[in-house]
């Protein structure tokens, strides 16, 4: 199993290659709370593109299979992923389904798109277009642009969302096939995917699951499928206090862990 699984990959928190692992993960997340469900290891050569769409199937049919149990109706549903799977596949998929799911993602900059008169990149879009908008903007609020363009290779027609994140020198762009969807929604929606980065960085810097030792792949993928219960508890115990104890609404687990090991301690002195 080593070698089918264990190589070098493109790793986006160090932006260069390291040894290790793929793993894909997948969930769904209703109001504030991510449920992961689907952690796979991808092998190598295998597209991440294949098990995204495995992922999609399944938990579209657990959607449904939930509601005829227990007689809700499905909500309007939403599939934010990252550039990485900026694939027309999955967009078909989405819209095949027996509940259609609308696509959301971040395009490529360099990307051609049509919106109005204009055609060209998105980058000569934000040049020529949001910047000048945003600069004539005498409101308060953060300048965002919400506009229907054609999204030449997608050949998709979808609402392009410009916005700047938290004061950021860069324009971020998301987009979803959904051409109703309103801005406020778009970027809430999109942002619930920033739940599994929290949830990835919970395993490898608090768990620290790279220092294991294993000596083959399935040794391995059993200590991380202890790691991922470890990882919900955290983020469980975490949310708890914070939504409890006015004294904990800012703290991260290492301050609780550290609090509850040294209980005797002034709390006040650990927070600072």
């Amino acid at each position: 199993l080593f070698p089918t699984y264990f190589g070098k990959y493109f790793s986006g928190q160090t932006h260069k290659s390291e040894y290790g692992f793929r793993y894909s993960l997948s969930g769904i997340s209703i109001s504030d709370k991510f449920y992961p469900l689907y952690f796979c290891p991808i092998q190598k050569g295998e597209k991440n593109v294949i098990e995204a769409a495995n992922a999609i199937n399944k938990m579209e049919k657990l959607v449904r299979e939930c509601a005829d149990k227990q007689g809700f109706v499905i909500p309007n549903i939403a599939l934010s992923v990252d550039s990485g799977y900026n694939k027309e596949d999955l967009i078909e998929l989405c819209r095949s389904l027996e509940t259609p799911i609308n696509f959301i993602c971040v395009p490529k900059k360099n990307h051609i798109v049509k919106i109005g008169n204009f055609q060209g990149s998105l980058t000569k879009y934000i040049e020529e277009h949001f910047l000048a908008k945003e600069a004539a903007n005498s409101s308060q609020k953060s300048f965002t642009i919400r506009v229907k363009g054609y999204y030449n290779c997608k050949k998709n027609e979808v609402i392009f969302l410009f916005f700047r994140l938290n004061g950021s020198k860069n324009v971020s762009v998301i987009y979803s096939t959904n051409l109703s969807i309103k801005a406020k929604t778009l970027r809430r929606r999109w942002f619930h995917r920033t739940k599994i980065e929290a949830f990835f960085r919970i395993i490898k810097h608090t768990l620290k699951v790279q220092q294991s030792t294993a000596d083959h792949s399935a040794a391995f993928f059993k200590k991380v499928g202890l790691f991922i219960i470890k990882a919900v508890f955290i983020i469980r115990f975490q949310n708890y206090c914070r939504r409890n104890f006015k004294e904990f609404k800012d703290v991260t687990f290492w301050q609780l862990r550290q609090n509850i090991i040294y209980q005797n301690c002034d709390l006040y002195p650990i927070f600072d």
